[in-house]
């Protein structure tokens, strides 16, 4: 009894630190840029940089703000916040220099000393090197990063069940939403699990015709030996703001077919598209190759150059049963023909739980009411599809009624929306959903 009553006490001053951590950046920032000693843009990146240090789960925050159209956010921000993940802070003791001793020794892999990462996401820390004179990334876990997520879980599972006492925030679902996100981080830890779905993205992709996309190949056997490193094929290609402004348009409608081929072929999709994770390639047409046939790039037939995208970090992926690859397909059916009825339906017959609750009166007042916020929202000239800000709305409205969308719907959701704010730097003219949306009306 002792034990238990000296842990609690031990865990009270653990969460307490981490709160009051957290209060003392977020009031001393404040008061230096209300006091005018700070601007505006640099205000909210000292908030990313020092909230990230005290709890990993605030960097996922920051990245998720991108997915929100908010004034909040000026264009500085957003380039900022965008690229924020690829360049989280780490110390020189989080690097594992026997892990990467290990790899060097036993596969022939160069790597440059002494050990400077060229990248740092919140998991690993990410190196170049060579491998049977081939270029290679080497990315490797972060030296104590299991035991900072599993603390950083503990006192956001503290601050949460907290939230959830506040009527407007427990309306939204929080909770929910948090628990889909601690279980996506935890997963990230596993890079056994990474390479499966390395391999998996791979073997869907690595096939004539789909050329314009492309999945590094992986070296599996080095992560059955080592755990902690995963050796993959490097891909030169260009960030995404570096990108000739010309050539936008071409990348979103490639972005757009990756999504649409993954998402109703193959029943996948990558759960963690930022920035970062994507990498453009633009390379000089060979005359006569078989690129110049290819029926799924859509580059000009006059257009010298060769458009591909080159996709990575797969440490979080999803996957659709054929029943939910319907559904989505039918929601996007109506959206494109603006059947708002049809939306409602779909939506009230499909995408919600807990199922078979509600009654036929409560049912067709539901169906008015979703069918006439469809209206208004998605009826305009351009296509729109149902985006975060929608989804809060929306599930308010469901949750006045006893129910609210489904986890595996708001996962899926959640990818486009993280889609469709890397297709907003590539394109003033047209959004993902156009893109998308377009694919689907003449998918060949």
């Amino acid at each position: 009894m002792f034990k238990n009553i000296k842990i609690n006490i031990v865990n009270a001053f653990r969460i307490i630190k981490s709160y009051s951590s957290a209060i003392f950046i977020l009031t001393t920032e404040t008061v230096q840029y209300k006091l005018g000693y700070t601007e505006y843009n640099n205000y909210i990146k000292q908030l990313a940089l020092k909230l990230s240090r005290e709890n990993v789960f605030y960097i996922k925050f920051f990245q998720a703000a991108c997915t929100i159209k908010s004034p909040l956010l000026t264009d500085e921000l957003t380039s900022f916040l965008t690229t924020f993940t690829d360049n989280v802070p780490y110390s020189s003791y989080e690097i594992d220099h026997d892990s990467l001793q290990s790899v060097m020794n036993e596969f022939s892999v160069s790597i440059k000393k002494p050990f400077v990462p060229i990248k740092s996401g919140t998991i690993s820390l990410i190196f170049e090197g060579t491998m049977q004179d081939k270029p290679v990334i080497i990315k490797c876990k972060r030296i104590g990063i299991d035991n900072k997520i599993h603390n950083a879980i503990f006192h956001m599972n503290h601050l949460i069940s907290i939230s959830m006492l506040i009527p407007h925030i427990k309306n939204l679902n929080v909770h929910e939403i948090y628990s889909e996100n601690k279980q996506s981080v935890l997963d990230q830890l596993s890079f056994e699990n990474e390479v499966s779905n390395i391999e998996l993205f791979y073997s869907k992709w690595n096939k004539p015709g789909l050329d314009y996309i492309k999945i590094p190949r992986v070296y599996s056997n080095v992560t059955m030996k080592v755990p902690s490193v995963i050796i993959m094929e490097r891909i030169f290609g260009k960030t995404i703001t570096q990108i000739d402004t010309d050539d936008k348009d071409k990348y979103a409608l490639l972005l757009a077919k990756f999504n649409f081929k993954s998402v109703f072929y193959d029943g996948i999709y990558h759960g963690d598209f930022h920035p970062g994770n994507v990498f453009f390639l633009k390379e000089n047409k060979v005359v006569g190759s078989d690129d110049d046939n290819d029926d799924d790039n859509d580059d000009d037939d006059d257009a010298p150059y060769t458009y591909k995208l080159g996709i990575i970090d797969f440490g979080i992926i999803g996957t659709l049963t054929r029943e939910l690859q319907n559904v989505i397909y039918n929601l996007f059916h109506n959206l494109y023909e603006k059947n708002h009825v049809g939306v409602a339906h779909c939506m009230i017959d499909n995408l919600i739980e807990p199922k078979d609750i509600l009654t036929p009166e409560s049912k067709k007042e539901l169906v008015e009411i979703i069918s006439s916020y469809s209206e208004i929202h998605f009826g305009k000239e351009n296509y729109k599809f149902v985006d975060a800000e929608d989804m809060i709305t929306i599930n308010k409205l469901l949750y006045k009624y006893g129910v609210q969308f489904s986890k595996e719907f708001c996962k899926v959701e959640l990818s486009f929306a993280i889609s469709d704010s890397v297709c907003k730097l590539l394109s003033n003219r047209t959004t993902y959903i156009d893109q998308l949306l377009n694919i689907f009306s003449n998918p060949s």
